[in-house]
């Protein structure tokens, strides 16, 4: 396109502009005069028109004949719509597709409606305010064309008498069969939007399926082996329609339903309809055109005997008669054990299908419990896994508190899952009206006491400030303190590195349930790495102020608290302030006490030789050492799991100022803080007991349980909480395996010697045993080896059934009359009591091939 072209254009359509502005000063449009011709009433037709016309002045301005105003409010001429041009495709469309397709129609039927009622308000405005016997001018042109399109006749007008105006008269005319219009629309439109909802609902947690097609699309009701096959139609329908499913008579014959067993064996067709011909043929290949022939009676298909026609009892058709049908739909999904419901909701599927067959109980079996009947299915093909969906919990929760229902274990399960959704939009749901007031209460206040422990657990892993955990004292900070601030401190610095921000976000709940899961899984593997399996909380001794105390199951000598750390103090100062129960394996594995290496202080006279680079450097690295010899890794083998957080904590704790520390102490120090910490997680990390499905959901799971069902009798057994024992520092030592314990590090031990423990070394005879009073040790090992098994005559009986060790031999210890030992079967016949005990004493720590010596 060239320049000039453009140029001329833009001349032709400026000189046309100024021609339309010069027509419109003068009163007039360019076609005025024509117009004035085409706009003239007839008076002739309508002499009523001049009386009207009388004192009406010509106005300047009038409109064109398309002019939807009338006079006498006749209905304008219809104006044909054009038809959109329809592509015909192979391709189909998708659920998601269908889905938005009906909210479109939706919105385009809600936005018609409000612009029509806009426009009628305008125009009973206008009406109102019109004196009688008067005429816009603009509706002259109308006039003509709407009277050859529509005359009525006067008898075709409800009243008119001579108060009353013609315009008024057609004017209630016209809004009597817009109304009417109206209606008929709404209904229509109501009934595909209704459509548009009707959704197919799978279990197993699983979204529903959009875009539901019609009731002759059941792929999961249609069974080619089928001998019987379903109608639903209208009654008083004389065309046969197409059957809605094909399954098997076997299973209406379980079922017992008198209803539909009674038309399986006496056929009688709907009036109009072809007699019914059994074919039972079944080699015949199975024709899907044959139920539907183009002329002719209907053949029936081979291999179907039964035919069933269940009807819509009322007389309209429209949502109500969709609703039935889907209804009997279900029913015989269930029946045949189907995996999908449909309907607008899963709460109204569910309801709608016991309250038929509470409606008809001759469509089950009357012994059959009907609740139970249909809470079978719903658990059967796990329609109550509603994790993550607010939906599907609502509907649950509603349908389990129904009155003829009452299912108490879905109940529970949907009542833990909307307290968990609480605030995840399920109040604006439709579902959420059909439940109950009383269990809205229980859910809000179970809610807010779930909220106020997630708070608390804040507020303490905010900064991972366990301070408080330690006695007010005005001494300096001793080295487990230091070594527990600077614990604190990585621990920090570690998530912030790992989340780039320490709390992740600045909700007002940063704690999430994916959070919780990582802290539980990062500090439960700590625990195992660290914990001292032989070392619990015994509340057998008396103590003052306390009767709990650290003990060895083993009998293994152990002192809990030092002078610089009073473990047991602490640790049941914290649980006691909080009312925490006591963790039943409560301290951990600690290195030797090593005395830390300082600097020697400058002071003269000194003539001890300083400590070399070298010595340092390898005296670090044993106590490096140390720390991983402490530990359960050689203990869980494969069952270790090695996570992020532990290899840190091990390069942390070996760098750790080794030199100037006690490792001891420091170790002791830290395992304060992973207690505390330990001790916060049980509270929000335990689920509610008896949950079905839990994994993957994204809020937690651990609300109140007291009284949460409101049907539940007083002397009914109350639903078991998510309790603080619950957690896994006490259920996982019932995982562990009865290995004998690791002896630890510093205590008295039973001297062994020789290569064999007895004193036997190799090449030498079994039976030249070497008595304990010319050991290789010195005499003082012989005095802590009694000393051992003096100390540890009170544990024996506890040792031996924690150990699982075999019960005393049958008589042994026991005399006869004269004085001499009963003879027993056993190789232990020849030993006394004593002996016995301290062999077995011996054989719980490994020592099986312990004699005791004769000087014993």
């Amino acid at each position: 396109m060239s320049g000039r072209s453009a140029y001329v254009r833009a001349k032709n359509t400026e000189k046309a502009d100024k021609k339309l502005q010069r027509h419109q000063s003068d009163g007039y449009g360019p076609h005025d005069e024509q117009r004035d011709v085409y706009s003239r009433p007839n008076l002739a037709a309508n002499p009523s028109y001049i009386s009207s016309q009388v004192s009406s002045p010509r106005p300047r301005h009038r409109q064109s004949i398309s002019s939807s105003g009338s006079t006498y409010g006749y209905p304008p001429p219809s104006m044909r719509k054009p038809r959109p041009i329809i592509v015909a495709s192979a391709i189909e469309k998708s659920d998601f597709r269908t889905h938005l397709d009906g909210m479109s129609a939706t919105l385009r039927g809600k936005l018609g409606r409000m612009l029509r009622h806009n426009d009628d308000g305008n125009n009973s405005q206008q009406q109102a305010t019109r004196r009688p016997g008067t005429a816009t001018a603009s509706s002259d042109s109308d006039y003509t064309a709407t009277s050859t399109h529509f005359t009525p006749s006067l008898g075709a007008v409800p009243s008119l008498s001579p108060s009353t105006s013609p315009s008024d008269v057609q004017s209630g005319y016209y809004s009597a069969h817009q109304s009417q219009t109206h209606t008929i629309r709404s209904k229509h439109q109501n009934h595909e939007n209704a459509l548009h909802k009707i959704r197919s609902f799978e279990g197993g947690g699983k979204l529903p399926q959009l875009g539901w097609k019609s009731l002759s699309n059941t792929p999961e009701l249609w069974d080619e082996r089928g001998d019987t096959l379903v109608y639903m139609y209208m009654r008083g329908s004389r065309t046969k329609p197409p059957p809605s499913f094909r399954i098997n008579s076997s299973v209406i014959e379980l079922s017992g339903s008198k209803f539909f067993i009674d038309q399986l064996y006496t056929t009688q067709e709907p009036e109009g309809w072809p007699d019914f011909v059994p074919n039972g043929d079944s080699n015949e290949d199975y024709n899907p055109d044959a139920i539907r022939p183009v002329s002719g009676a209907p053949v029936t298909p081979s291999g179907v005997l039964h035919e069933l026609y269940v009807p819509w009892p009322g007389a309209e058709t429209g949502i109500h008669s969709t609703i039935w049908h889907i209804t009997t739909r279900n029913f015989f999904a269930v029946l045949a054990n189907a995996s999908a419901l449909v309907g607008t909701t899963l709460h109204e599927a569910m309801y709608k299908l016991f309250e038929r067959i509470a409606m008809y109980p001759d469509y089950l079996n009357d012994d059959a419990d009907k609740a139970r009947w249909l809470t079978a299915y719903i658990t059967r093909h796990k329609f109550d896994d509603v994790r993550n969906n607010p939906s599907y919990a609502a509907s649950l929760l509603a349908f389990s508190e129904t009155p003829g229902i009452r299912w108490r274990e879905g109940y529970t399960e949907a009542f833990v899952h909307c307290v968990g959704m609480l605030n995840m939009g399920l109040r604006t749901i439709p579902e959420w009206k059909f439940i109950t007031d009383q269990s809205r209460v229980l859910m809000d206040a179970a809610y807010l006491e779930m909220e106020d422990r997630l708070h608390r657990a804040q507020r303490w892993l905010l900064a991972f400030d366990f301070s408080s955990m330690w006695p007010m004292s005005s001494a300096p900070q001793s080295t487990g303190r230091a070594c527990f601030d600077r614990l604190r401190k990585w621990l920090c610095k570690y998530y912030e590195n790992a989340f780039l921000h320490w709390p992740p976000t600045n909700d007002a709940t940063w704690l999430t349930r994916d959070m919780v899961v990582r802290l539980k899984s990062d500090f439960h593997s700590l625990y195992d790495y660290l914990v001292d399996r032989d070392i619990v909380f015994d509340g057998t001794y008396y103590r003052p102020n306390s009767r709990w105390v650290m003990n060895s199951k083993s009998g293994q000598a152990f002192k809990a608290d030092t002078n610089e750390i009073p473990l047991t103090d602490i640790l049941l100062g914290f649980d006691n302030k909080n009312g925490f129960p006591h963790i039943p394996h409560p301290c951990c594995l600690a290195p030797p006490s090593t005395p830390a290496h300082n600097k020697p202080k400058a002071v003269p006279f000194n003539f001890k030789k300083p400590s070399s680079p070298t010595d340092v450097t390898a005296n670090s690295r044993r106590k490096a050492l140390s720390y991983a010899e402490a530990s359960n890794v050689y203990t869980l083998r494969d069952q270790f799991v090695h996570t992020e957080l532990i290899s840190n904590f091990i390069r942390f704790e070996q760098s750790d100022m080794v030199e100037s520390v006690d490792p001891f102490e420091a170790r002791r120090g830290r395992w304060i803080l992973i207690y505390g910490i330990l001790q916060i997680l049980a509270t929000i990390s335990v689920d509610s007991p008896k949950l079905r499905y839990k994994e993957g959901a994204q809020y937690h799971l651990s609300p109140t349980m007291k009284g949460i069902v409101p049907w539940a009798e007083d002397e009914s057994l109350a639903e078991p909480e998510a309790e603080h024992t619950r957690s896994y520092c006490w259920t996982v030592p019932n995982t562990w395996s009865k290995s004998l314990p690791k002896a630890r590090p510093g205590t008295h031990k039973p001297i062994i010697w020789g290569q064999y423990g007895d004193g036997r070394v190799r090449g030498e005879s079994a039976d030249k045993v070497p008595s304990l009073g010319k050991p290789v040790g010195s005499s003082v090992s012989r005095k802590r080896a009694e000393e051992w098994i003096n100390n540890t005559v009170g544990h024996a009986a506890d040792t031996e059934s924690e150990l699982g060790l075999p019960p005393h031999p049958k008589g042994l210890g026991r005399t006869t009359s004269e004085g001499q030992p009963m003879s027993v079967t056993s190789e232990y016949s020849t030993e006394s009591s004593a002996e016995l005990a301290r062999r077995r004493r011996a054989m719980a720590h490994g020592f099986t091939d312990f004699k005791v010596p004769q000087e014993w």
